[in-house]
């Protein structure tokens, strides 16, 4: 115990605080916390069900501000890219008028049809319905129900 406390007054004499460069390590701190959501990637899951919860489809972090989106087989539990996302996002830059990154679309409130041939979702303020079997991505009047759950309701 007096060997313990003995080392750290040596520490504090040997070491002293004037010795760091404070601001530079702050600066250093600043710039891992920038970096650090890019470190850790595939932590971040949202789930979108079906009306039927037959269909899902999760998005996951890829990388800062980067996502993609797979579906899952319920039969088989294998995972698959859930559409084309440089078609989609080719797609629905077109038919927004905004500018569109197939690493970074901006789908929300994402609903699988139960036929699996369809998907609807919001975007930009708006619903829109993409058809998977050409990747046309057309304005919709059915929002798509909030669902961001890890299991069906």
């Amino acid at each position: 115990m007096i060997r313990a406390a003995a080392a750290c007054l040596v520490s504090f004499i040997v070491f002293p605080a004037s010795a760091l460069d404070v601001p530079a390590e702050m600066k250093r701190a600043e710039e891992f916390g920038k970096s650090a959501p890019t470190l850790v990637t595939r932590n971040e899951v949202r789930a979108f069900w079906s009306a039927d919860d037959a269909q899902l489809i999760y998005r996951i972090n890829t990388g800062r501000d980067e996502h993609q989106f797979f579906k899952v087989d319920p039969a088989s539990g294998r995972t698959s890219p859930a559409f084309d996302h440089e078609l989609l996002a080719r797609a629905l830059s077109q038919a927004a008028n905004q500018k569109v990154e197939q690493n970074q679309l901006p789908l929300e409130q994402l609903e699988p049809s139960a036929d699996a041939t369809t998907l609807t979702f919001r975007a930009f303020g708006k619903s829109w319905k993409l058809s998977l079997a050409d990747h046309q991505v057309s304005p919709s009047d059915r929002p798509p129900r909030g669902a961001d759950l890890l299991a069906p309701e």
